[in-house]
């Protein structure tokens, strides 16, 4: 919920009207619940629904179309920090799981989810990204003195 808060300055535009503002904030709070509805923000403000479709009817704007603006932005967020595994950025986003984030992401930005990844790296290192992702270094296995004897014997027998 702190990273979300943060992001708040960064990923809401400070020209819209105080309702939406306040609005995008709380769909940001809203989305890693899984609870994103209008009927929740509704709760939170102490506002009829009706009053809140009302008010940004007259700014021309829907809940649904804010709550997509907010999951698109921080979708890209998101896919620029390599070390988040779909699966947890579609859980962040509010989706049930990784398929289901996939397919909004196809439908809105006309590419998967790691297409749009490797696109947002290219636009970050200006060239192909790293052949290798960071996520799958695996450290080497401490040895014991009886399996460097193996290895070594191993080794040896391989050699002769």
């Amino acid at each position: 919920a702190e990273y979300a808060r943060r992001q708040v300055g960064v990923a809401l535009n400070a020209e819209l009207p105080s309702f939406e503002r306040e609005m995008q904030q709380l769909i940001l709070i809203l989305l890693p619940t899984g609870r994103c509805a209008i009927e929740q923000a509704a709760r939170h403000l102490a506002l009829d629904r009706r009053t809140i479709h009302r008010r940004l009817a007259q700014a021309g704007q829907t809940f649904s179309n804010l709550v997509q603006v907010v999951r698109r932005e921080l979708s890209d967020r998101y896919l620029e920090q390599r070390a988040r595994s779909m699966s947890e950025i579609a859980g962040l986003l509010g989706f049930s799981s990784a398929g289901a984030y996939t397919r909004w992401h196809q439908s809105g930005q006309s590419c998967t989810p790691s297409a749009r990844r490797a696109q947002l790296s290219e636009k970050i290192l200006g060239k192909d990204p790293p052949a290798w992702p960071r996520d799958s270094y695996v450290p080497p296995r401490a040895f014991s003195s009886n399996s460097r004897n193996s290895r070594s014997e191993e080794h040896t027998s391989e050699l002769q």
